[in-house]
Protein backbone atom coordinates (compact mmCIF):
# COMPACT_ATOMS: atom_id res chain seq x y z
CA UNK A 1 0.00 0.00 0.00
CA UNK A 2 1.14 3.59 -0.54
CA UNK A 3 -0.20 7.03 0.29
CA UNK A 4 -1.86 9.07 -2.83
CA UNK A 5 0.16 12.73 -3.29
CA UNK A 6 -1.43 15.22 -2.01
CA UNK A 7 -0.79 17.52 -4.87
CA UNK A 8 1.88 17.04 -7.37
CA UNK A 9 4.98 17.59 -5.61
CA UNK A 10 7.43 19.71 -6.50
CA UNK A 11 11.03 17.83 -4.81
CA UNK A 12 10.78 14.25 -3.18
CA UNK A 13 12.89 13.10 0.05
CA UNK A 14 14.10 9.91 -0.04
CA UNK A 15 14.85 8.33 3.57
CA UNK A 16 16.76 5.67 4.49
CA UNK A 17 15.22 3.04 7.18
CA UNK A 18 17.66 1.40 9.12
CA UNK A 19 20.44 3.24 11.05
CA UNK A 20 18.88 6.46 9.80
CA UNK A 21 15.35 6.05 11.21
CA UNK A 22 15.68 3.00 13.39
CA UNK A 23 18.37 3.43 15.92
CA UNK A 24 21.40 1.33 17.27
CA UNK A 25 19.89 -2.00 15.43
CA UNK A 26 18.60 -2.70 12.25
CA UNK A 27 14.45 -3.43 12.32
CA UNK A 28 16.04 -6.43 10.28
CA UNK A 29 17.52 -8.13 13.42
CA UNK A 30 15.36 -6.44 15.81
CA UNK A 31 12.49 -8.44 14.24
CA UNK A 32 14.84 -11.58 14.14
CA UNK A 33 15.45 -11.49 17.98
CA UNK A 34 11.88 -11.23 18.55
CA UNK A 35 10.73 -14.20 15.90
CA UNK A 36 14.01 -16.55 17.35
CA UNK A 37 16.42 -15.84 14.44
CA UNK A 38 18.32 -13.27 15.66
CA UNK A 39 22.27 -14.81 15.62
CA UNK A 40 21.75 -15.87 12.27
CA UNK A 41 20.72 -12.56 10.71
CA UNK A 42 23.68 -11.04 12.83
CA UNK A 43 25.87 -12.95 10.95
CA UNK A 44 24.29 -12.40 7.52
CA UNK A 45 24.61 -8.64 8.38
CA UNK A 46 27.94 -8.32 9.47
CA UNK A 47 29.32 -10.07 5.93
CA UNK A 48 26.63 -7.73 4.04
CA UNK A 49 28.85 -5.00 6.03
CA UNK A 50 31.81 -6.11 5.41
CA UNK A 51 31.11 -6.64 1.26
CA UNK A 52 31.36 -10.45 1.46
CA UNK A 53 27.47 -10.68 1.10
CA UNK A 54 25.35 -9.12 -1.35
CA UNK A 55 21.28 -7.92 -0.55
CA UNK A 56 19.87 -11.06 -2.21
CA UNK A 57 21.61 -13.21 -0.48
CA UNK A 58 20.59 -11.90 3.03
CA UNK A 59 17.32 -12.14 2.06
CA UNK A 60 17.17 -14.96 0.00
CA UNK A 61 18.84 -17.37 3.66
CA UNK A 62 16.88 -15.06 6.35
CA UNK A 63 13.35 -15.24 3.95
CA UNK A 64 12.39 -18.94 5.39
CA UNK A 65 12.42 -17.61 8.58
CA UNK A 66 9.41 -15.51 7.85
CA UNK A 67 7.83 -19.03 6.70
CA UNK A 68 3.87 -18.81 8.25
CA UNK A 69 3.88 -15.50 9.68
CA UNK A 70 1.29 -12.87 9.09
CA UNK A 71 2.11 -9.31 8.22
CA UNK A 72 0.24 -8.32 11.14
CA UNK A 73 2.20 -10.40 13.55
CA UNK A 74 5.59 -8.76 12.19
CA UNK A 75 3.44 -5.04 12.08
CA UNK A 76 3.07 -5.43 15.77
CA UNK A 77 6.91 -6.36 16.29
CA UNK A 78 7.96 -3.38 14.64
CA UNK A 79 5.54 -1.04 17.00
CA UNK A 80 8.67 -1.63 19.48
CA UNK A 81 11.61 -0.38 17.27
CA UNK A 82 13.81 2.07 17.91
CA UNK A 83 13.07 5.24 16.06
CA UNK A 84 14.79 8.55 15.80
CA UNK A 85 12.62 11.29 17.52
CA UNK A 86 10.57 13.93 15.17
CA UNK A 87 9.85 11.53 12.19
CA UNK A 88 5.87 12.85 11.50
CA UNK A 89 7.38 16.37 12.61
CA UNK A 90 9.72 16.33 9.01
CA UNK A 91 7.37 14.48 7.41
CA UNK A 92 4.31 16.73 8.21
CA UNK A 93 6.99 20.07 7.51
CA UNK A 94 8.25 18.01 3.84
CA UNK A 95 3.89 17.53 3.03
CA UNK A 96 3.37 20.94 3.86
CA UNK A 97 5.58 22.44 0.95
CA UNK A 98 4.43 19.77 -1.21
CA UNK A 99 7.31 17.47 -1.15
CA UNK A 100 6.82 13.92 -1.60
CA UNK A 101 8.58 11.40 1.17
CA UNK A 102 9.67 7.67 -0.10
CA UNK A 103 11.07 5.39 2.91
CA UNK A 104 13.17 3.89 0.54
CA UNK A 105 14.77 0.47 1.95
CA UNK A 106 16.93 -2.67 1.37
CA UNK A 107 14.76 -4.32 4.28
CA UNK A 108 11.66 -6.40 4.05
CA UNK A 109 8.81 -4.11 2.71
CA UNK A 110 6.57 -5.32 5.11
CA UNK A 111 8.81 -4.06 7.76
CA UNK A 112 8.66 -1.05 5.70
CA UNK A 113 5.22 -0.68 5.47
CA UNK A 114 4.62 -0.94 9.45
CA UNK A 115 6.85 2.68 9.87
CA UNK A 116 5.56 4.01 6.64
CA UNK A 117 2.06 3.66 7.39
CA UNK A 118 2.39 4.45 10.87
CA UNK A 119 4.10 7.96 10.01
CA UNK A 120 2.48 8.64 6.87
CA UNK A 121 4.91 8.04 4.03
CA UNK A 122 3.58 9.14 0.72
CA UNK A 123 5.65 5.17 -0.38
CA UNK A 124 7.74 2.66 0.85
CA UNK A 125 10.01 0.47 -1.59
CA UNK A 126 12.20 -2.90 -0.03
CA UNK A 127 12.33 -6.88 -0.70
CA UNK A 128 9.31 -8.10 -1.32
CA UNK A 129 7.78 -11.72 -0.56
CA UNK A 130 4.40 -13.24 -1.29
CA UNK A 131 1.98 -14.10 0.90
CA UNK A 132 -0.14 -17.41 0.17
CA UNK A 133 -3.29 -18.95 1.99
CA UNK A 134 -4.34 -17.24 4.88
CA UNK A 135 -2.62 -14.83 4.47
CA UNK A 136 0.51 -15.89 5.54
CA UNK A 137 4.37 -14.95 4.75
CA UNK A 138 5.51 -17.84 2.04
CA UNK A 139 9.05 -17.42 3.76
CA UNK A 140 10.22 -17.26 -0.18
CA UNK A 141 11.65 -13.78 -1.74
CA UNK A 142 9.30 -12.31 -4.70
CA UNK A 143 11.67 -9.86 -5.38
CA UNK A 144 14.96 -8.46 -4.10
CA UNK A 145 15.73 -5.17 -3.17
CA UNK A 146 19.18 -4.12 -3.12
CA UNK A 147 20.94 -0.38 -3.21
CA UNK A 148 20.63 -0.29 -7.00
CA UNK A 149 17.45 -0.53 -6.84
CA UNK A 150 17.45 2.31 -4.19
CA UNK A 151 18.49 4.36 -7.61
CA UNK A 152 15.83 2.80 -9.76
CA UNK A 153 12.85 3.59 -7.51
CA UNK A 154 13.45 7.24 -7.07
CA UNK A 155 14.62 7.74 -10.84
CA UNK A 156 10.51 6.15 -11.11
CA UNK A 157 9.31 8.74 -9.38
CA UNK A 158 11.13 11.30 -10.80
CA UNK A 159 9.33 10.41 -14.20
CA UNK A 160 6.25 9.44 -12.33
CA UNK A 161 5.81 13.35 -11.56
CA UNK A 162 8.16 14.86 -13.73
CA UNK A 163 10.64 16.11 -11.56
CA UNK A 164 14.18 16.25 -12.35
CA UNK A 165 16.56 14.21 -10.65
CA UNK A 166 18.22 17.76 -9.28
CA UNK A 167 15.08 18.19 -6.86
CA UNK A 168 15.33 14.74 -4.66
CA UNK A 169 17.07 14.73 -2.18
CA UNK A 170 18.36 11.38 -0.10
CA UNK A 171 18.68 10.75 3.70
CA UNK A 172 20.91 8.22 4.51
CA UNK A 173 23.71 6.62 6.94
CA UNK A 174 26.25 4.15 5.05
CA UNK A 175 27.57 2.47 2.16
CA UNK A 176 24.24 1.36 0.57
CA UNK A 177 22.50 4.75 0.41
CA UNK A 178 25.94 5.87 -1.34
CA UNK A 179 24.96 5.20 -5.38
CA UNK A 180 21.59 7.21 -4.09
CA UNK A 181 23.70 9.71 -2.97
CA UNK A 182 25.52 9.94 -5.80
CA UNK A 183 21.98 10.04 -8.47
CA UNK A 184 20.07 13.07 -6.69
CA UNK A 185 20.84 16.53 -6.12
CA UNK A 186 21.12 16.56 -2.70
CA UNK A 187 22.41 14.16 0.14
CA UNK A 188 22.27 14.09 3.40
CA UNK A 189 24.28 11.58 5.53
CA UNK A 190 22.26 11.71 8.71
CA UNK A 191 24.53 10.29 11.81
CA UNK A 192 26.42 8.11 9.14
CA UNK A 193 29.60 6.19 8.47
CA UNK A 194 32.38 8.06 7.04
CA UNK A 195 31.88 6.27 3.86
CA UNK A 196 28.50 7.84 3.63
CA UNK A 197 29.65 11.36 5.19
CA UNK A 198 32.40 11.89 2.27
CA UNK A 199 29.84 11.03 -0.48
CA UNK A 200 27.41 13.18 0.43
CA UNK A 201 26.42 16.59 0.14
CA UNK A 202 26.32 17.63 4.08
CA UNK A 203 26.35 15.66 7.04
CA UNK A 204 24.02 15.83 10.23
CA UNK A 205 24.51 14.47 13.33
CA UNK A 206 21.64 14.47 15.81
CA UNK A 207 18.99 12.51 17.37
CA UNK A 208 15.80 15.02 16.27
CA UNK A 209 14.68 14.06 12.47
CA UNK A 210 13.67 18.10 11.82
CA UNK A 211 17.34 19.34 12.24
CA UNK A 212 17.56 17.65 8.87
CA UNK A 213 15.45 20.64 7.60
CA UNK A 214 17.65 23.08 8.19
CA UNK A 215 20.01 21.35 5.94
CA UNK A 216 17.71 21.00 3.02
CA UNK A 217 16.34 25.00 3.35
CA UNK A 218 18.75 26.76 1.73
CA UNK A 219 19.89 24.24 -1.07
CA UNK A 220 16.77 22.07 -1.37
CA UNK A 221 13.24 22.43 -0.26
CA UNK A 222 11.10 24.20 -1.86
CA UNK A 223 9.83 27.79 -0.68
CA UNK A 224 6.44 28.36 0.36
CA UNK A 225 3.56 29.77 -2.07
Amino acid sequence: MTQSPRRIPRAIVSFDLDGTLVRGISSGQFVADRLGHGDILRALELQYDMGLMSAQAVAATEAPYFSGRSRENITSIMRDVPLIEGIRETLQELHRRSVFTVLNTLAWRFMASAVGDRFGFDEWTGARMNCGPGGLLTGAVARHFDERDKVRAVARLARRFGVPMSRIAAVGDARSDIPLFRAVGFSIALNGSAQARAAASVAVATLWLPDILRALRPHFLPAED
